[in-house]
């Protein structure tokens, strides 16, 4: 597979989806909290989310594909 690592762009992610792929598989399939949080889509600009624990108000903000220079 490494001789053909410039051929394709696999996520950092994917070694995790690739050995819980029975798991996914299975038709009575519900993503725990660690799916969820190791998946992954490519975003455009910065999205925001806002959700509650508790009393605790949670904004989270991702930032997706952009690029950051230092200077």
């Amino acid at each position: 597979m490494d001789e053909h690592a410039s051929d394709f762009y696999l996520m950092d992610s994917a070694a995790y989806f690739f050995n819980e792929v029975l798991q996914i598989a299975a038709p009575n399939y519900l993503p725990s909290e660690t799916d969820v949080l190791t998946a992954r889509a490519n975003a455009l600009g910065i999205k925001e989310t806002r959700f509650n624990m508790g009393q605790l108000s949670i904004h989270m903000f991702d930032v997706g594909s952009l690029t950051f220079t230092r200077k």
